[in-house]
């Protein structure tokens, strides 16, 4: 972590000093005798252990008390609690699908990373393990080193390599199984760089909407002015973050992202030390807009009605010219009908007056004749 300071702290305890502690250690210590393992496999099982639960749950309890003292300031503290074993003994939390395996190296554990602190141990046979093995490397075993540095990566959320593929344990990492390295893979690297940038990006963020709620119940122009070029500075800041951890360039990134972070932070504390309009006119105004948000929404609502009040105008309206069409259109098949009736009417008496005419003048002749 580059642009991180570390300060290690070390405290050096014997368990005599600690009877409780020493007292849960040997009642919950012992020899795991399988009874699948020695009738049903037919393998003796007979691995040294620790309970490691009531440790843990002893350990979280006095944590203050185990710990170096701190001189406080800003940071974060992550406790580390390392035993050194007797014999062969190891931790394990004793679950029953633990102890079924045909493995039981594979129960045990060198350490484990909870969520208040790291929990390391190594027996005196890891010590000396070079006087196990053939041939012999007399005076060489293991070491609290690299299961430290493994732990404390996973209290800062790395997990191992295994875990994401096909690759298994056989990278180079201190996060790594088998490799027994002390640093971290660039793969880590990377993790705990994109850790720290979103982390600060949020809070950054977070932070400038703080300042823009709060600068316009400040009263300085001028130095709100400046406050709001600053804020504008930020975000030009973290548009340059965003454009780094696209280009995977996470150590600049992490860098533009502290800075924006920082800057952000001594906003914060200037636009607090900056006069504010007195309360009871903050008080009327937080009224006065909640008035206008209760109005806003009034008329939202009645616009809203209004629109479908003038839709269903539009719709009668469009009734109405299709009636009107209609009518006009029926009105002038009546006129053409009363137009046809009266022609009819004139042909009709017109017939008539032309029958009787010609009747008269035929009675009239055969009268002479």
């Amino acid at each position: 972590m580059p642009l991180s300071k570390i300060d290690v702290k070390v405290k050096i305890l014997n368990l005599t000093d600690l009877p409780e502690l020493e007292d849960l250690l040997s009642r919950y210590s012992g020899r795991l005798d399988s009874w699948i393992h020695r009738y049903l496999f037919l393998s003796p099982m007979n691995e040294s252990y620790i309970d490691a639960q009531p440790i843990y749950e002893y350990l979280k309890k006095n944590l203050e008390e185990i710990m170096p003292e701190d001189n406080g300031g800003e940071g974060h503290i992550i406790p580390i609690i390392a035993f050194a074993l007797s014999q062969d003994y190891h931790f394990m939390f004793k679950y029953k699908w633990l102890i079924l395996r045909r493995n039981p190296e594979s129960s045990t554990i060198w350490g484990a990373a909870f969520k208040e602190f790291a929990l390391v141990g190594l027996s005196q046979k890891d010590f000396f393990y070079g006087e196990y093995v053939e041939p012999k490397q007399e005076s060489k075993g293991f070491g609290f080193t690299q299961p430290i540095i493994h732990e404390v990566g996973h209290m800062l959320g790395l997990a191992h390599p295994h875990t994401y593929g096909d690759l298994g344990d056989f990278v180079c990492s201190a996060m790594s199984y088998f490799s027994y390295e002390y640093g971290f893979s660039i793969f880590d690297k990377d993790a705990l760089a994109r850790a720290h940038i979103d982390k600060h990006f949020i809070e950054t963020c977070k932070i400038i909407s703080e300042i823009e709620r709060k600068l316009p119940l400040k009263i300085d122009g001028n130095k709100t002015r400046e406050i709001k070029d600053q804020v504008d500075r930020i975000k030009r800041l973290l548009n340059e973050v965003d454009s780094a951890h696209s280009r995977m360039n996470y150590l600049e990134a992490w860098r533009t992202a502290l800075d924006a972070y920082k800057l952000a932070r001594k906003i914060s504390a200037d636009v607090e030390n900056l006069p504010s309009i007195p309360e009871n006119i903050t008080v009327s105004l937080e009224e006065k807009e909640a008035e206008i948000m209760r109005l806003n929404q009034s008329y939202t609502e009645l616009s809203s009605r209004h629109n479908e009040l003038l839709f269903k105008y539009d719709e009668l309206m469009n009734n109405y010219m299709s009636l009107s069409l209609k009518c006009e259109a029926y009105l002038s098949e009546l006129n053409l009908f009363r137009s046809l009736s009266i022609a009819l009417f004139i042909m009709v008496c017109f017939l008539a007056a032309t029958t009787i005419y010609f009747a008269r003048r035929k009675r009239l002749s055969i009268g002479s004749n």
